[in-house]
């Protein structure tokens, strides 16, 4: 029974301290656990080039660094143009838009009252008293919200470049002694206990980011795919706010399939509608195939243990918490395991 709460108690304690530091200290420290990670990965090319042409290691990682800044930011000012485009698209065509928009309510009231003898001209006035109430409201009160937000958004991205501008130096910094100080961390005490954690955590932390990008990004392109070929002009925006979308709990794909295939087939759209169902139960069936074989299986976590900390995640640490969430409890675990209150991962595997 001693044992009983003495597990128990560490199991909590651990669970606290996990918060505290994903919480409050991540936030601090991010941009130097970026620079490690990043010379972590460079650092057998860094080693390459020092020995074969004696070139300087922080010579080697911020070419290497520059190089890799330079065709990330080449991507996404393609991507952004692009996506810009499309908005401006979008609002010069607003009218075009309202005016399908009430084409689109008449044929839904006109298709209710067919099948369900519903006042088709009742219907077209309560949806189109609901449209102009949230046009209103957006007008009034959403976008003013922005504007007067936006010197908040200016902050988040000094902020932003902050982060990468500490990370940038910091890596060039820690590659010249990156090997200095990997032989200081092997001499500590702590070494051991500490790596075996961090090791395993980093490993299914990987598997598990490397997985939900993956997963994300097949699901983006099945919907920009899908949408395009159905001739949706907006393909590519609306594609990748799906895809993001379909990384959160709760929300998925079919939160924007679903009703857009209702609407469609109330319109007597039967063609959009049925595209939509079938690009909705694509998308459906990607994540629940490549999930389990992704995630579930090379974690060793249930994947409802995942949604669960997923959803947990968002609601104690926000927007981040759909990676800090797994990552915390990865860490958990591996904590738990190694003060011996949880069985080790091999004798568990032996044990079955």
């Amino acid at each position: 029974m001693k044992k009983h709460w003495r597990d128990v108690l560490i199991v909590l304690g651990v669970t606290i301290a996990v918060y505290l530091v994903m919480k409050f200290m991540l936030p601090v420290i991010i941009p130097f656990l970026i620079a490690y990670f990043i010379v972590r990965m460079i650092n057998p090319i860094i080693e390459k080039l020092y020995v074969k042409f004696k070139i300087s290691r922080s010579l080697s990682a911020s070419a290497i660094l520059l190089s890799f800044t330079a065709i990330f930011l080449f991507i996404l000012k393609i991507s952004i143009t692009k996506i810009m485009e499309q908005i401006k698209n979008f609002i010069n065509n607003l009218e075009v838009y309202e005016a399908r928009l009430a084409i689109m309510v008449n044929k839904c009231g006109a298709y209710l009252q067919k099948i369900f003898g519903v006042d088709a001209k009742s219907v077209n006035i309560f949806i189109m008293n609901y449209v102009n109430k949230f046009m209103d409201h957006l007008q009034e009160g959403a976008l003013p919200d922005v504007m007067n937000q936006s010197v908040g958004y200016f902050k988040s991205c000094i902020e932003l470049f902050t982060i990468f501008a500490i990370a940038f130096v910091s890596v060039i910094l820690l590659s010249k002694d990156y090997e200095y100080f990997k032989s200081i961390g092997r001499s500590s005490i702590y070494y051991q206990s500490v790596g075996k954690v961090c090791s395993r955590v980093l490993k299914a932390g990987g598997v598990y980011l490397k997985a939900q990008l993956t997963i994300m990004a097949i699901i983006a392109a099945i919907c920009v795919v899908g949408l395009f070929l159905i001739g949706n002009s907006y393909a590519l925006i609306i594609g990748l706010v799906i895809g993001l979308m379909d990384a959160f709990p709760v929300l998925g794909t079919g939160t924007v399939f679903v009703p857009w295939a209702l609407i469609t087939l109330l319109q007597g759209d039967i063609f959009h509608a049925v595209a939509y169902a079938v690009l909705w139960i694509m998308t459906w069936l990607t994540r629940e195939f490549l999930e389990p074989k992704f995630i579930g299986k090379k974690l060793g976590l249930y994947p409802i243990a995942i949604v669960m900390t997923m959803y947990i995640g968002v609601n104690v640490y926000g927007i981040s918490g759909v990676i800090l969430g797994p990552l915390s409890l990865l860490f958990i675990l591996e904590i738990s395991r190694e003060a011996g209150v949880l069985k080790e991962k091999e004798e568990e595997v032996a044990a079955h």
